[in-house]
């Protein structure tokens, strides 16, 4: 299958993990195109779609919120997945919040219908980080690093091959 991986970042995480899903869905088989998100990428050609954003202040990057509103009616009819990439969870305490799913994705769940959302971790570094951010970061026990888990990754790449070869045995009768 033809598989659109896109993504938008700014630090970098996000490109590396639609790096590494484009490559394992490759190794499976899978003819794979990474590209980073922005409303105008064209979708004809594709069969299915893995599309990942950064989480800033809890919600996806508005390249990748702007792809998805300019092509809902491709991304309904056919299988899409969707990553979120943050600060892990034992990246610090964070006093009442939990790692929620991006404010956007039951707008973008209702619209699109994806076939799954994951939640991966990325990486953060001091120069990631404002002054102020800084400190409170560090002061709740953050710690920076590259918390990436290529592990995780490889296992949904996996789960995905799975899914879409199901989508094609459905589609031939199978």
């Amino acid at each position: 299958m033809n598989i659109l991986v896109g993504y938008t970042g700014v630090h970098g995480s996000t490109h590396g993990i639609a790096e590494r899903l484009s490559t394992r869905l490759a190794e499976c088989g899978h003819i794979t195109v990474i590209v980073p998100l922005a409303a105008e990428q064209k979708t004809g050609g594709y069969d299915a779609f893995v599309l990942g954003s950064a989480v800033h202040n809890g919600a996806w990057l508005p390249q990748a919120t702007d792809f998805i509103r300019s092509h809902p009616s491709t991304l309904a009819t056919h299988p899409t997945w969707l990553y979120s990439v943050g600060v892990p969870p034992h990246a610090g305490r964070w006093p009442g919040r939990r790692r929620a799913e991006p404010r956007q994705l039951p707008g973008i769940r209702s619209l699109i219908r994806p076939w799954e959302h994951q939640m991966l971790a990325g990486a953060v570094y001091r120069d990631h980080v404002p002054r102020w951010r800084h400190l409170a970061f560090r002061t709740r026990g953050g710690r920076y690093g590259d918390h990436r888990d290529w592990k995780a990754v490889d296992n949904w790449a996996e789960r995905i091959h799975r899914g879409l070869a199901l989508a094609d045995r459905s589609d031939t009768g199978l």
